[in-house]
C-alpha cells in the first residue's frame, strides 16, 4: 500500500488576507482567503484511496451515454461533459450566516459570508461530513460593497490557474499534473444560455435604475473562468429550500386542515401522536413540532419537515376513513415524489415516472385547492427530472451539509466575545482545527474494525 505524509501539517494561513478598502469609519476591511490549491493538494495527499481521487470510470465519460441507474453526481450528463478522467472536481458553496442574535440590534451588522468547497472525487458519504468540507473564504457581508471582483479576485485567479495549468501531486508513478476541467467546454443546455444571460446583463447595464432582469442582478465574477459559466452548465437546485422549506412546508398544512374539517382527527389528536410517538436514531434528533390551525406552513426546519412528511401516515394511519380520498391521495403523491427525489440512486425508468408523478401532483393540487395559488417552488419541482439526468441524484448536491458548516463558526463567534475583525479570528481558528485533524489522517480508512 502506498502512503504519503502531507507536505505540511494541515492547513495554515499561508496567504495574506485580501485588502478590500476602507469603510465609512476609515477602518481597513479584509476578506480572509485560504488558498484553494493548497487545500486541494492536502486533500489529495490525505485520501487513502488516492488512486480513485481523479478516476472517473470509463463508462461515465461519454456525454451521450446515460447510466441505467444514477447513483452520484458523476452519473449526470453535466459531470460527464465537464470533467475529463483525471481532474479535480470542485463543488463550491457560498452562504451568509448570522453570528449574533438575529433579532437583536446588531442584526446583519456582523453577518458573515462563508465560502466552502469539497471534491466530487471523494465518496459521497465522505462529502457529507463537515470535516471534509473545507473553508475557502470568510468576510463580512457588508464588505461586498467593495465589489465582487475585489472580494473574489484571488479565488477566481486560483480557479483560472487550476483550469489552465493545474497542480502537481505525488503518485506512485511520480509527479503528475492534474487540472480542474477538460479542454473542451460544456455544450449549451436547453434553458438559460450564455447568450440570453449576456443579453440580460446588457439590458441591466443600459437601465441604471433596474435592480434585476429575468432573475439576474449582475454578471457573476465566476464567469471569468474559461470552462465555467453560471448558465453553462447551470447550477443544481437545493432540495432543502425547494422541497422541505417550500412545497412540503406549505402544502402539508392544507392537507391537515382539510382532513381535520372532515372530522378524521383533531389538531390536538395529531399533536398528541407527534409528541408521543417513540422515535429512534436520527429521527429522535429532529422530532417535528406541533401544528395549529393558524399556521399556513410547517413550523419546523427542513429535516423536521422531512420527518413529518414521512411519518404523517404513521401518525394518522389508523384514522384514515377513506383511502381513495383525493386529499389523502395528494399527500401520498407528495410523499412518493420526495422519496424519489431524495433517493441516493435512481433508475432511468423511475425518472420518467417521477416526471409524470410531479405533473399529476401539480394538477391535483390546483384542482383540490383552486383558491390557494401555486408557488414558484412548485414550478421548480417540475424541472427536477431533467435536473436529475443532468446532475445525478440531487441529494448528493443539496446545501444542507454545507450549511451545517456554519454551526462551527457560530459557536466559535459566540465563544470569542470579540467581534473585531471577526472573519480573521474565525478563519484562523478553523485552520488550526484542520491542522489538528491532519495530525492523523483526514479521511478514514476504507475498512474499519
Amino acid at each position: 500500500m502506498y502512503t504519503s505524509t502531507p507536505p505540511h501539517c494541515g492547513f495554515t494561513m499561508t496567504d495574506l488576507p485580501i485588502y478590500l478598502g476602507h469603510d465609512d469609519e476609515n477602518s481597513a476591511r479584509y476578506a480572509q482567503y485560504i488558498p484553494i490549491k493548497e487545500s486541494i493538494r492536502f486533500m489529495y495527499d490525505s485520501y487513502p484511496a488516492f488512486k480513485n481521487l481523479h478516476n472517473v470510470p470509463e463508462a461515465r465519460t461519454a456525454e451521450n451515454e446515460v447510466p441505467e441507474i444514477l447513483r452520484d453526481v458523476k452519473d449526470g450528463t453535466v459531470f460527464r461533459s465537464l470533467f475529463q478522467q483525471e481532474s479535480f472536481q470542485i463543488i463550491l458553496y457560498q452562504d451568509a450566516f448570522e453570528v449574533v442574535n438575529p433579532l437583536g440590534s446588531a442584526r446583519k451588522k456582523h453577518k458573515v459570508v462563508g465560502v466552502y468547497f469539497t471534491l466530487a472525487n471523494i465518496d459521497s458519504h465522505l462529502r457529507s461530513s463537515i470535516d471534509h468540507v473545507q473553508l475557502v473564504m470568510l468576510f463580512t457581508e457588508s464588505d461586498l460593497q467593495f465589489g465582487q471582483d475585489k472580494v473574489f479576485s484571488r479565488l477566481v485567479k486560483d480557479l483560472q490557474s487550476l483550469e489552465t495549468t493545474g497542480i502537481e501531486v505525488k503518485t506512485v508513478e511520480g509527479e503528475k499534473n492534474i487540472q480542474g476541467t477538460r479542454e473542451t467546454p460544456y455544450k449549451l443546455g436547453t434553458r438559460r444560455s450564455v447568450e440570453s444571460y449576456t443579453r440580460d446583463i446588457k439590458y441591466i447595464d443600459e437601465h441604471a435604475n433596474l435592480a434585476s432582469h429575468h432573475g439576474i442582478k449582475f454578471d457573476s465574477v465566476f464567469n471569468q473562468l474559461t470552462h465555467f459559466h453560471v448558465a453553462n452548465p447551470g447550477l443544481p437546485p437545493c432540495l432543502w429550500h425547494d422541497l422541505f422549506e417550500g412545497v412540503v412546508s406549505y402544502d402539508m398544512p392544507l392537507v391537515i386542515h382539510n382532513l381535520v374539517n372532515k372530522k378524521w382527527f383533531s389538531y390536538d389528536k395529531l399533536n398528541s401522536k407527534i409528541f408521543n410517538l417513540v422515535l429512534s436514531g436520527t429521527d429522535s434528533l429532529d422530532r417535528p413540532g406541533g401544528v395549529t390551525r393558524n399556521n399556513d406552513r410547517l413550523v419546523g426546519h427542513a429535516v423536521q419537515n422531512w420527518v413529518f412528511l414521512r411519518l404523517f401516515s404513521v401518525y394518522i394511519g389508523d384514522l384514515v376513513k377513506d383511502t381513495n380520498d383525493e386529499v389523502w391521495q395528494l399527500y401520498l403523491k407528495l410523499k412518493l415524489i420526495v422519496e424519489l427525489v431524495c433517493a441516493p440512486a435512481i433508475a432511468q425508468g423511475q425518472i420518467v415516472f417521477l416526471a409524470s408523478l410531479i405533473e399529476d401532483y401539480i394538477d391535483y393540487r390546483a384542482t383540490i385547492f383552486p383558491n390557494i395559488n401555486l408557488r414558484p417552488k412548485h414550478n421548480f419541482l417540475c424541472h427536477y427530472p431533467e435536473l436529475i439526468v443532468r446532475f445525478g441524484p440531487l441529494i448528493r448536491l443539496w446545501t444542507m451539509r454545507f450549511e451545517s458548516k456554519h454551526s462551527y463558526f457560530k459557536k466559535c463567534a459566540r465563544g470569542l466575545h470579540n467581534l473585531k475583525d471577526l472573519p480573521k479570528s474565525l478563519a484562523k481558528r478553523h485552520q488550526l482545527l484542520q491542522a489538528f485533524y491532519s495530525a492523523g489522517c483526514l479521511f478514514p480508512a476504507a475498512f474499519q474494525i
